[in-house]
């Protein structure tokens, strides 16, 4: 139970911390520089700034649970990585498969959801 808690903390602060340090890198001298470098200096703006850290929140969300799904997995009364047949390595495949497809699902929302405020004006 108490193991439980601690994974339920980490994936929301978890979120939280990677939400901040894309705030402070994006507002930085450096982060500025290195994102106009990049062509994507639209999001230094405060709308590019928050658009930015409500897609790192979902991103550490994401692997923060894949994680979770994994070492419950790895560490199930049945699992025995000598013994591991292949049923618990389709599962456990399969959790990173949907952990993998989770990532490639945020990337897309962000980048259509950058395009469309960049259409619209509003990412100046």
């Amino acid at each position: 139970m108490a193991r439980t808690i601690v994974r339920v903390v980490i994936v929301i602060f978890g979120g939280m911390i990677a939400s901040r340090l894309v705030e402070m890198y994006l507002m930085s001298e450096r982060g500025r520089r290195s994102v106009t470098s990049m062509g994507m200096g639209d999001l230094t703006t405060h709308q590019g700034v928050e658009l930015a850290q409500r897609y790192a929140r979902a991103v550490a969300s994401t692997v923060g649970t894949a994680l979770v799904a994994v070492e419950e997995s790895m560490t199930a009364s049945y699992y025995n990585p000598r013994k591991a047949g292949w049923p618990e390595r389709v599962m456990t495949g399969a959790q990173l498969f949907l952990a993998v497809g989770g990532l490639a699902q945020i990337i897309s929302d962000f980048i259509e959801e950058r395009r469309q405020l960049i259409e619209e004006g509003r990412m100046d």
